[in-house]
């Protein structure tokens, strides 16, 4: 069965993953290892595509190259790879329901945890991150995005990602099929014991994941920003290889604020009117 940890990108998953992957896999007997996130693997994720290819569903992985066919084979891999015992995946995509092919449902799902963040934080976060303009970020965050995956050098749709808010939403919405918690990168950050011992337990009642709070406790400890930052610093987060080699992943955390950002304020403000309804009921 799967546990999603699921969110708009630049919203919090990898903090959340960071916790999540220390606790379940890390030893706490040695110093913090960056490489247990991979343990909580992306979906979709091309280069997990096999049993299709070994089943003859599919002749050539480039028959895959168009969104509508990542969907319609998306429970089929969840159900091949990830039926026996319980998987963490890391998902972009919306939970969305596309030529009434859905992304996944509660036969395969346990549940979802859902991050999610001031999305006129994520304008900027992600503007930098992808070293694009704020006009283009602004632009996608109001779009409905198709997420891409580099394959063998070709480019191929993975998922729908969607906008900011039909991520969110699709995500609220699934509530209807499965256990879905909404948390608030924020609250993560600025109270990360009461939010994640909040985590463990709902992951108690639907993943049968234990509680050990010097466990947890510890894992929080080893966590911390500037301790990410540090192991950054000295090139042990290997997230980031795609992007400029001087850019950095672990870079302002909480200290980022919109408010602050007087030059990007015309941006800021129409994110803040085109998801009005979602701030507000968020609380932002």
């Amino acid at each position: 069965m799967i546990v999603w940890v699921a969110s708009y990108p630049k919203s919090g998953n990898t903090f959340l993953r960071i916790l999540l992957s220390d606790y379940l896999y890390g030893d706490l007997n040695s110093v913090f290892d960056f490489s247990n996130l991979s343990k909580i693997e992306m979906f979709p994720n091309l280069f997990r595509y096999n049993p299709l290819l070994d089943e003859k569903i599919i002749n050539d992985i480039k028959e895959v190259k168009k969104v509508d066919y990542i969907y319609k084979y998306s429970l089929f891999l969840q159900k091949k790879l990830f039926s026996n015992g319980v998987h963490f995946l890391k998902t972009h995509s919306s939970n969305f329901n596309f030529n009434k092919n859905v992304f996944t449902n509660h036969e395969i799902t346990s549940c979802a945890l859902y991050i999610v963040r001031d999305p006129r934080n994520v304008l900027l976060s992600y503007s930098d991150y992808q070293n694009k303009s704020i006009d283009l970020v602004h632009k996608e965050m109001t779009e409905e995005i198709i997420q891409k995956q580099m394959y063998k050098n070709e480019w191929y749709p993975i998922c729908h990602m969607g906008s900011w808010q039909t991520n969110l939403n699709s995500w609220k919405n699934a509530q209807l099929s499965f256990p879905v918690k909404i948390i608030k990168y924020e609250d993560l950050v600025s109270n990360t014991h009461e939010v994640f011992f909040d985590i463990l337990n709902f992951l108690n009642r639907f993943a049968n994941i234990d509680i050990n709070i010097l466990k947890m406790n510890s894992v929080i400890k080893r966590t911390e920003f500037n301790n990410l930052k540090k192991l950054e610093d000295g090139g042990l987060f290997n997230e980031m290889n795609d992007l400029k080699k001087d850019n950095k992943f672990f870079k302002l955390g909480k200290e980022r604020n919109w408010k602050n950002s007087l030059t990007d304020s015309v941006y800021t403000n129409n994110i803040s009117n085109f998801f009005k309804k979602e701030i507000e009921s968020l609380g932002y």
